[in-house]
Order: C-alpha cells, then sequence, then structure tokens
C-alpha cells in the first residue's frame, strides 16, 4: 500500500520504505549569487526528516536522485550542508539514494552508511509487488521497467493557478502494469518551465502526463490533467 505522506513531498511504501527526490542540496547558494535570498534549506529538510521519523514506521528512505545541487563537485558550504542533512537522515533511517543528474562524483563526499543505486533505478518489493524506483533522467533497467508500480522524480511538477505555484503528485493508476507515480520536488524552490506540449511524454516510456491524475500535497484530488490544462499551467523543469 502507498500513502502520500500529508503535507511533505514524500509517499510511504507498506510502512516500510519512505521515497523522495529532488532535494538539490545547496541550491539557495547559487540563488544567493543571482541576488535572490531563500532560506535555508537544510533547516526545512531537517523538520521534514524529523515529522517523517515521528509519524511513519519505515525503516530505510530512498533519495531518487538530486541530492546535491551542483552537478559538478561542490563548494565547501554545499558539502557542509549536505552531510549536516545525512546525519538527520541516517539517525532515524537507513539512507539509500539512486544517483540523479545532479549527483555527480557524489560518492567521494558520501558518508559509509548510504548506499548508492545506478542512475538505472532499482526494485523495491514488498507484499508481492515491485517498485521500481528511479531519477528519471536515464534510461531505467529492464527490471524497472517491467515493475509492478514506477516511481520517479526529475519533472519538479508544479500547476500555477493565478499567481500561485503549488507541487503536486502525478499518478497513473488504469488498472494496467505498471502504474505511474511522479513526486514532486522535496525542494519547493526550484523553478520549472511552461509545459507547452500536453502530449509529452514521461522519458524512456510511452506514457503522456496528460493521461494523469494531480493531487496535492495534502492528497486532495485535484483531477485529470487533460480536464484541468485549461485552467492549471503544468511546469516541469
Amino acid at each position: 500500500m502507498i500513502r502520500l505522506v500529508d503535507d511533505i513531498p514524500a509517499l510511504e511504501i507498506d510502512k516500510k520504505y519512505l521515497v523522495i527526490g529532488d532535494l538539490h542540496v545547496g541550491y539557495e547558494f547559487e540563488a544567493m549569487r543571482r541576488g535572490i535570498h531563500i532560506p535555508p534549506l537544510t533547516r526545512t529538510y531537517k523538520n521534514y526528516i524529523r515529522l517523517l521519523s515521528s509519524s511513519s514506521n519505515a525503516s530505510e528512505l530512498y533519495i531518487l536522485g538530486d541530492l546535491k545541487n551542483t552537478i559538478t563537485f561542490p563548494g565547501s558550504e554545499e558539502i557542509s550542508e549536505l552531510l549536516e542533512l545525512l546525519e538527520e537522515i541516517n539517525a532515524s533511517f537507513k539512507v539509500n539514494l539512486v544517483k540523479g543528474n545532479h549527483d555527480g562524483s557524489i560518492e567521494r563526499i558520501l558518508p559509509s552508511y548510504v548506499t548508492v543505486f545506478s542512475p538505472s533505478g532499482t526494485v523495491l518489493k514488498s507484499q508481492g509487488r515491485s517498485y521500481g524506483i528511479l531519477h528519471g533522467h536515464a534510461r531505467p533497467s529492464k527490471a524497472v521497467a517491467t515493475s509492478d508500480c514506477i516511481i520517479m522524480a526529475h519533472l519538479h511538477l508544479f500547476i500555477r493557478y493565478g499567481s500561485s505555484k503549488y507541487p503536486v503528485w502525478l499518478i497513473q493508476d488504469t488498472g494496467k502494469l505498471p502504474s505511474f507515480i511522479l513526486i514532486p520536488p522535496f525542494n519547493q524552490f526550484i523553478p520549472g518551465m511552461g509545459l507547452r506540449n500536453p502530449r509529452m511524454k514521461i522519458p524512456f516510456f510511452e506514457r503522456h502526463l496528460i493521461d494523469f491524475n494531480a493531487y496535492m500535497l495534502d492528497g486532495k484530488l485535484l483531477g485529470g490533467i487533460r480536464n484541468l490544462k485549461g485552467t492549471l499551467e503544468l511546469e516541469n523543469d
């Protein structure tokens, strides 16, 4: 059973695994260099992790890529923030990382307690179902692509209503395997760009975003993208 955690961009699988993605630790330093000041992200993330620890019985946490923000090797400030956050996660969960396109050279930074998976993803199995998890920028392994449910990040999904922007879950579960879950970014300051083509396909899969349902972070169903596209702007990065 999958549970969307209320008001936090995280999902829980069978009370065993938590899944998050697109943290982009250190993004505030990039923003600051462009004259944009945003709150310290690590402080927010640590609060999220404490809430997850108190509300979930999961023993493992999987990060679906883009743990760090700098694509190449990061500076000392970003490394310090990254290690501080990982210590917080490790205090409550076994830490796993499926590499994303921003995670180059990250093995040189990570503590030994972090298990790292390649960008092609990995498969979690629970209660007779398989869950293929990956960042989404690279071709999935055959095992991931043939899972019962595929969970991926990378797209930084938001909707825009008026002048406000909201992160969303996109879910497709038609009864035909695999089902899909596209997770919103843990970092809610990451920018996106307007979706000009509502028939856009998920990378490496023959599924169109227009056929998905959108859910808010509190789990409320907004409706199908096919019906919402006239009033809401879907964004992706």
